[in-house]
């Protein structure tokens, strides 16, 4: 598994990751910052065309990999395509809705970091003249943030794979294959 948390949404305008979370199946869990010493493993599962890698919505992870000087390679899943191919009508296809409907009333659970946002806002503007982000977030409450996600990550890939390798592995590597030339196409245009 492999999750960002970053400054902002766009990295046109400068976001990038300021903290990454990896876990195996074993459940082992990195939680690393760009400059450290860990963050050279980041960069070798990102590039490594041998090792999966499991995200939700993984064109923004892909995406900011590259803007942050890295070049993805091998195969990378995304939870939530696969959550679309088995059931195009879901509800929600957002990491806390999936685990909700699919990992038996698990919720993917923010550890106060959206009221922490909320409360500090006003300060935020006074002081720095913009909105908290992620990134202002104590370090506990978004380590345990990032943490849960690669927990629900990691069991909805189980839930969904199994199925999406048997029933949809053609649509799955079409849509897989997407995520590069789309996000180039996002970065350089389209000629």
């Amino acid at each position: 598994m492999l999750d960002y948390e970053t400054d902002g949404l766009s990295p046109y305008e400068g976001a990038r990751p300021f903290l990454a979370g990896m876990e195996d199946e074993k459940g082992r869990v990195l939680l690393t910052r760009p400059g450290t010493g860990d963050w050279g493993k980041v960069r070798r599962l990102v590039e490594d065309p041998n090792r999966v890698k499991v995200c939700h919505n993984v064109k923004f992870e892909w995406k900011m990999s590259v803007h942050s000087g890295m070049r993805p390679a091998g195969e990378w899943r995304d939870t939530m395509g696969m959550a679309a191919l088995v059931n195009e009508y879901a509800p929600s296809l957002s990491l806390g809705g999936l685990a909700g409907t699919y990992l038996k009333g698990r919720r993917a659970k923010d550890h106060g970091v959206r009221d922490w946002l909320d409360a500090n806002r006003n300060g935020y503007l006074k002081v720095a003249g913009r909105e908290p982000n992620y990134s202002d977030v104590p370090d506990g409450m978004i380590s345990g943030y990032l943490e849960n996600d690669l927990d629900c990550m990691m069991m909805l890939n189980w839930v969904f794979w199994p199925e999406v390798r048997s029933n949809y592995g053609e649509a799955f590597r079409i849509e897989s294959d997407l995520v590069p030339v789309v996000s180039e196409i996002e970065d350089r245009g389209v000629r």
